[in-house]
């Protein structure tokens, strides 16, 4: 179902979710271009939804002004999420450590049940300091295969903890942080250790 770009606002957003939650049929949501922006600490339809829908394979929220009130969301639903195989989160702004930890924590706490192997979030403002929770996620889900972190802020220092935590997973076939003021070393290394495990 696309319904991108269609000015739904937060109100829209949760009654939307609330009927979608038992869909059976669908697989594939798109609401990216829409503006969330409000009372995102009232999005418990939004972790509802992912909690309980039994069908949808792709989730696509990418420039709707999420923010951390709405992560936190995510992540309490991709804890117990067991459909969704790839969520497209890009051109919000996450760009304090607090937004990707909810993510990554969901991820870790479901990590038998889950089968996402896919996240997109380019263009979020990601800073190295928020790109830290993923070496958690690196160290203890196996299952993601592919994140996509270009066109962020993210520096050598934040590239380098990604490196070091790639070699210790042979499940990342995909760490794209190209497009950030990184050297291109630590790119060739994180694009070698990811080759290694396709």
């Amino acid at each position: 179902m696309d319904l991108s770009n269609n000015d739904i606002g937060s109100a829209g957003f949760l009654k939307l979710l609330s009927r979608l939650k038992k869909s059976t049929a669908l697989t594939t949501l798109n609401l990216s271009g829409n503006n969330f922006n409000e009372n995102q600490e009232k999005f418990i339809n939004l972790e509802k939804f992912l909690s309980r829908n039994e069908s949808c394979t792709l989730l696509q929220l990418s420039g709707c002004k999420l923010k951390s009130p709405a992560m936190a969301y995510i992540g309490l639903g991709l804890s117990k999420n067991s459909t969704l195989e790839k969520i497209v989160l890009s051109e919000n702004d996450f760009c304090g450590r607090e937004c990707i930890h909810y993510l990554v924590k969901g991820l870790i706490d479901n990590q038998e049940g889950s089968k996402l192997i896919d996240i997109d979030l380019q263009r979020n403002r990601m800073t190295s300091e928020t790109v830290e929770p993923f070496v958690d996620l690196f160290e203890e889900n196996l299952k993601i295969r592919s994140i996509n972190l270009r066109h962020n802020v993210i520096t050598d220092e934040g590239a380098q903890l990604l490196a070091q935590a790639v070699v210790n997973n042979a499940y990342i076939t995909k760490l794209l942080c190209d497009m950030n003021p990184i050297r291109h070393s630590i790119l060739a290394d994180i694009e070698q250790h990811t080759k290694s495990n396709q």
